[in-house]
């Protein structure tokens, strides 16, 4: 591959870009280290560099299931992000929470009936 410099690169530009699209790579170079290569862009594969782009981290994580997003985080997790204090209370039994519903404690009942979740219809 022939080089050039920078200087050289910037006055001839036109000339080397006419031989790029004939095929040829030329290298530019700052003094004597090579900083760049000038080609014809279409002589990359676009579809084998996206495929590479897009797939760079394919296998390198293990595979994440939905329950990890979807089901609630277990008591201890979440002592661990609000404190060992942390107590969670079901929102349906909390009077506070029922009269900030516009709910009647007395009207919810504190705990399910018997059966109340059997779907039988026994």
């Amino acid at each position: 591959m022939p080089t050039v410099t920078v200087h050289e690169a910037k006055t001839n530009l036109s000339e080397l870009l006419r031989r790029v699209e004939a095929g040829e790579e030329i290298i530019i170079a700052r003094g004597d280290t090579p900083v760049a290569i000038l080609k014809d862009y279409r002589s990359e594969d676009i579809a084998r560099r996206r495929k590479a782009a897009f797939g760079c981290l394919a296998g390198k994580f293990p595979e994440i299931p939905d329950s990890a997003f979807f089901d609630p985080l277990p008591d201890d997790e979440l002592a661990a992000w609000y404190g060992e204090d942390y107590n969670p209370t079901d929102p349906l039994r909390d009077p506070d929470f029922l009269r900030s519903m516009g709910i009647d404690p007395s009207d919810y009942p504190s705990k399910p009936k018997d059966g109340a979740n059997d779907k039988s219809g026994a």
